[in-house]
């Protein structure tokens, strides 16, 4: 009778284990904790994609650290849009890292924090918008996208950044909306600029409002 207790805690420790192992969902994988999936891995052909809200009757809250970096899978290099689901709440360390086909990145009004180097050498995104949601972005998070021009937030500025978020990114611009807060002359070392009242156009699709004035 003893060893009961012991074997109920083994069972309980390896159901725990077979739940968070990665799983397969399309071209996905994932882990869950019973609760909620985080997406650990890519094993498609690259292109577009959109990432489910639920998998396995469960939502994804998270991106996890590594899932989409080149070193894990080379295909990723392909990824040329990706849509993150309503109801993630955190992208991961370097997890779009070196995806250097990556032209667009849709990030939802959930998400409250990006993690370092998440973004890392993504050489072809123009342009991102960040939703009001967010609240940290961690260090490197947008190293070397060179070609990043305009980065449009929705929001009031974050309170917590880290070191080097924009590093290498010599031609980006902040774009802020008239009303939220925190917004200097720069941000993270990048230049300032409000919008206009079409600034929320311009922030949704990245086109079609004019420019206020740079912030002095």
């Amino acid at each position: 009778m003893r060893k009961l207790p012991v074997i109920l805690l083994g069972m309980s420790l390896l159901a725990t284990t077979l739940a968070e192992a990665d799983q397969k969902f399309a071209d996905l994988l994932y882990t869950n904790n019973g609760s909620t999936v985080t997406i650990t891995g890519y094993t498609g052909t690259g292109g577009v994609v959109n990432i489910q809200g639920h998998i396995a009757e469960l939502p994804v809250t998270s991106i996890g650290n590594c899932a989409f970096l080149i070193c894990r899978n080379p295909v990723c290099s392909r990824l040329t849009s990706v849509t993150i689901p309503v109801g993630v709440t955190n992208i991961g360390s370097r997890s779009f890292g070196w995806c250097g086909g990556l032209t667009n990145i849709t990030i939802p009004a959930s998400v409250t924090s990006i993690g370092d180097y998440a973004f890392l050498n993504c050489y072809k995104l123009t342009s991102v918008t960040i939703p009001a949601s967010v609240t940290r972005i961690d260090q490197n998070a947008f190293r070397g996208c060179r070609q990043l021009v305009d980065l449009f937030f929705q929001g009031n500025a974050p309170t917590w950044v880290g070191e080097d978020v924009f590093h290498g990114c010599t031609n980006a611009t902040v774009n802020y909306l008239p009303g939220t807060t925190g917004w200097g002359t720069n941000f993270a070392g990048r230049p300032t600029l409000m919008w206009t009242t079409n600034a929320s156009d311009k922030a949704q699709h990245g086109k079609g409002s004019r420019k206020q004035g740079r912030s002095r």
